[in-house]
């Protein structure tokens, strides 16, 4: 559960409903889809705000766009620290605000604007978050869907959300990605239909991507330039891909970059050559999570490694089918850095140039097969669906858990909690490998 909170410092409350006709302060009184997205754009909420928004699809452009460039500048642009809340009942009343996440009523931020149903021609890319100074912006139950851009554009926007701006510090709490797809090909354009992340930071907790495609370099995510920051606790990715090469999922394109993950699962990403779940340049710190049948054409299967930063993971399993792990196509691809275990990895093979530095407990030689059987998402209990092992795998204890976070601790965001597992219950003092 999401606590909203008691009291707040800074900034009124504001009300908006798909179809509202008043001036947003209250849930009777809500503003319009419409009017949201004006006073958005025209920098008219300050840092502080807080938004509640009712159930409905709220179109993130006016009309469906008659050629390219209007996909890029038919959007909602933020430029202040606001709050926003989604999934309350269309019907609310009065200043209802007690909500608990993930709830049943869908909030949806979409780019359909030729109501189709399908991310194409005609529709839009969804937003741009651009903070004026260190400011802070939080998305909580929303549904980001169907942004569109085209081949024939050459911009470094995204169809989902474009994050820019070094102090612009990004948070989506039970959210969803869904469908966002970009034909751009090549250089910094490409990638991240999703998310790109240019510079900042942006912090998914219990959220779920599927669906999101990218011509090449990040089938959802892409971290693009001047050390961008992705921090990743709780969540769920599974189906996205790219056309071409390099990273099904994530794609980190520049060496300054840190990706923190954490109880998490990625599960049949797909890429053309390089990573089905994860190339890149960046620093990464993996804990408690399970890579399972990401696939590509070339080597590897999951995981794969450039440039000379480092790598890290504890607890973590790393594994694909028996029928797909074969020459070149290791799930764990070090080009010419290194890899480190600190402990209770499970993984099928390594290769490439780099170095491998195996920890205590680690298992090597193993398959999806041999861990899940045939794999299947399924609910546990938590508030994403998770790969359940056909038995326990003895992995790291609570205290080596603990102290791999203590150790990293000016990189681990506190609020990662290293002794839960992927459905927020409590680790067992000798926990599970991946995801409980």
């Amino acid at each position: 559960v999401l606590q909203l909170p008691a009291n707040k410092v800074l900034g009124p409350d504001f009300y908006v409903k798909v179809n509202g006709t008043g001036e947003g302060s209250s849930w009777d009184d809500a503003m319009s889809g419409e009017k949201f997205r004006d006073m958005v754009n025209s920098n008219a909420f300050s840092k502080g705000d807080t938004i509640y928004m009712a159930a409905g699809t709220y179109y993130t452009g006016t009309t469906a766009n008659v050629n390219d460039q209007n996909a890029l500048t038919d959007h909602m642009k933020f430029t202040a620290g606001i709050t926003i809340y989604g999934g309350f009942p269309a019907n609310s009343t009065g200043k209802n605000r007690s909500i608990t996440y993930p709830s049943a009523n869908e909030t949806i931020f979409s780019g359909d604007l030729n109501h189709n149903g399908t991310p194409d021609q005609g529709d839009c890319h969804l937003m741009q978050l651009v903070m004026n100074g260190n400011q802070t912006i939080t998305f909580n139950g929303i549904i980001f869907k169907g942004g569109y851009l085209s081949q024939n554009l050459n911009e470094i926007v995204r169809p989902g959300i474009y994050i820019n701006g070094n102090g612009t510090d990004a948070r989506f709490n039970y959210c969803k990605f869904v469908d966002n797809i970009s034909k751009l090909n090549g250089g910094n354009y490409a990638g991240g239909a999703a998310i790109g992340l240019w510079r900042g930071s942006a912090t998914l907790y219990r959220c779920e991507m599927s669906g999101n495609k990218s011509h090449d370099r990040g089938g959802a995510i892409r971290l693009i330039h001047n050390s961008p920051k992705l921090f990743i606790d709780q969540c769920l990715f599974y189906n996205n891909s790219t056309e071409g090469d390099w990273g099904g999922c994530i794609q980190c394109s520049t060496a300054g970059a840190t990706v923190v993950i954490n109880n998490s699962t990625f599960y049949s990403n797909t890429t053309g050559s390089g990573g089905g779940a994860v190339n890149g340049s960046c620093m990464s710190y993996i804990s408690n999570s399970t890579f399972v049948n990401n696939s590509c054409t070339n080597d590897p299967q999951d995981f794969r490694t450039e440039s000379h930063e480092k790598h890290y993971t504890i607890n973590t399993i790393i594994v694909g089918s028996n029928a797909h792990i074969t020459g070149s196509k290791a799930n764990i691809f070090i080009r010419n850095n290194s890899f480190t275990s600190e402990g209770y990895t499970v993984y099928g093979t390594v290769g490439g140039a780099g170095t491998f530095n195996a920890g205590t407990g680690d298992m090597a030689g193993r398959y999806t097969e041999d861990i899940f059987g045939t794999p299947n998402l399924t609910n546990q209990g938590g508030t994403t669906l998770i790969l359940k092992p056909l038995a326990k795998i003895n992995g790291a204890t609570l205290t080596q858990l603990r102290d791999f976070k203590t150790k990293y601790k000016d990189i681990i965001p506190a609020s990662f909690d290293l002794t839960v597992d992927q459905r927020g219950k409590k680790r067992q003092e000798t926990t599970t490998v991946g995801d409980r």
